[in-house]
């Protein structure tokens, strides 16, 4: 009897701690991400504003607008995708947070595949971190003409 009353209070503070996550943190800035697909790790950086998150990966510029479901959780939706797969959101979930970073699951939504990764922060800066590469974007992609937008002056 006395062991099943110690099992029954470990069981119960066991099952009420919950990892503590400071999603807000990581709603702007400038990150590293890494990932691993089939085995290879792949490598990406980004910036994010509140709103609009601008990466980099292979050389290529990719630009998503990025709407918060809640603390933890991102939809991101491409602009003027040229793709089929690209017209597709995808889902964002923190699932655990350190003081430079993250661990996610990003997802195409609807899908149930997830892509698990981590991500490092690189900057607490936002976008003001390249303007230059902004106003190469804004070109780019007509539908990102205003500035204010962006979230940026000059």
């Amino acid at each position: 009897m006395k062991y099943i009353f110690i099992l029954s209070i470990i069981s119960l503070f066991v099952s009420c701690y919950q990892v503590k996550q400071n999603c807000n943190y990581f709603k702007t800035g400038t990150y590293k991400s890494e990932f691993i697909i089939n085995e290879v790790l792949y490598t990406s950086n980004f910036a994010r504003s509140s709103n609009i998150q601008i990466s980099e990966f292979n050389g290529i510029i990719d630009t998503v607008s990025v709407h918060w479901v809640n603390d933890c959780e991102a939809i991101f939706k491409t602009f003027n995708p040229k793709k089929r797969a690209e017209e597709k959101d995808l889902r964002l979930k923190i699932l655990t947070t350190t003081n430079n970073g993250y661990k996610y699951e990003i997802s195409t939504a609807g899908d149930t595949i997830k892509l698990l990764g981590q991500v490092t922060r690189v900057s607490r800066r936002s976008m003001r971190w390249s303007l230059p590469i902004l106003k190469k974007l804004q070109k780019l992609h007509s539908s990102l003409t205003n500035d204010s937008i962006l979230g940026i002056s000059n």
